[in-house]
């Protein structure tokens, strides 16, 4: 039930806790690739969608340590 339950309110469940905090980042683990489809065509009002790649895991530190970190991310890992 409960993942039947975060399949239907998924996005209003970010658009809430994305709007709490400034400078937030909102790591999402999808380790079945589930909504893989459904992340693609998400929108948020000032949140960047950083989708996470398992050779580029330093690169990504690098910029929301260093290069971007004002910005709010919703990180999302399909692995």
């Amino acid at each position: 039930m409960r993942k039947i339950e975060f399949r239907t309110n998924y996005k209003k469940y970010l658009i809430v806790n994305l709007r709490k905090k400034e400078e937030e980042l909102f790591f999402w683990y999808d380790e079945k690739q589930e909504f893989l489809s459904e992340i693609e065509e998400l929108k948020l009002e000032n949140v960047k969608l950083l989708r996470l790649k398992q050779d580029e895991l330093f690169k990504t530190k690098l910029r929301l340590e260093r290069e971007d970190k004002e910005s709010n991310y919703l990180i999302y890992a399909p692995f």
